[in-house]
């Protein structure tokens, strides 16, 4: 049984249709990159499946249950977490004190008027454990808002990774970043991904990032799906190379 399972599913506003009756399998622990020109529906479709967005038309399955209906808290609760194109972080909190949030949304630690605050500092421990490996250690008590625009990335990463998702969404991680930033992203990706215990799916414009991380794409032009594949060999297809790749070797 896939972890994910997509059927037809279409956005449409009016007659225009963002996607279009996309299909999408994902098994556990799969790693897969979904790429396309700007416009494509790259963006409206992890919309879709993480319950941001309604769906017009097809159905989602997550290990086997019927979640077409669900909105996002309701996805986040049955494991699934994600990053957005644009960061999404309490910039007034910490560095430690975001990612303790999302170890809390997952381990339903809160205070209480007796073991509070050991659960608190059981939060914080965890938290620690997922900037440590996103290398935020060290910025751990600044605030979220005073980081470099790289770190903040990395920071949205660490958040989603500490509520242990079945399911992690990327949605663009290297945006904005500096060539440095992005090396040292893509490595920290990479060790990550090689250790993780969930599916990723990943949006990113860099195609050279793409190549690195996924060893699967899915390739979207105009809303519809045109390729899927090892990535290889759909780099080698030619009409993703003309949709796209622009004749990349």
């Amino acid at each position: 049984m896939s972890l994910l399972s997509c059927r037809g599913l279409t956005r449409a506003w009016g007659a225009f249709r963002a996607v279009d009756g996309v299909d999408l399998e994902l098994a556990e622990r799969e790693i897969c990159a979904v790429i396309g020109p700007n416009g494509a529906g790259k963006s409206t479709l992890f919309a879709m499946i993480a319950g941001n967005l309604r769906k017009s038309a097809g159905t989602v399955l997550l290990g086997g249950e019927d979640v077409t209906a669900l909105p996002a808290h309701a996805m986040a609760a049955r494991g699934v977490a994600r990053s957005f194109q644009i960061t999404a972080i309490c910039p007034e909190l910490t560095a430690l004190e975001n990612v303790r949030l999302g170890v809390q949304a997952r381990e339903g630690l809160r205070w209480q008027p007796l073991g509070g605050r050991a659960a608190m500092r059981r939060g914080e421990a965890l938290a620690m454990v997922w900037l440590e490996r996103l290398g935020l250690a060290d910025r751990a008590g600044l605030p979220a808002g005073e980081l470099a625009h790289g770190d903040q990335r990395l920071l949205e990463v660490a958040v989603a990774l500490a509520q242990r998702p079945r399911l992690l969404i990327l949605d663009e991680p290297t945006q904005g970043m500096s060539q440095g930033e992005t090396r040292r992203t893509v490595a920290l990706l990479r060790g990550i991904m090689a250790e993780a215990e969930t599916a990723i799916l990943l949006v990113e414009h860099d195609l050279e990032v793409v190549f690195e991380l996924a060893p699967r794409l899915v390739v979207l032009h105009r809303g519809r799906k045109i390729a899927d594949g090892p990535t290889g060999q759909v780099r080698a297809d030619a009409a993703v190379q003309e949709a796209y790749l622009g004749g990349l070797d």
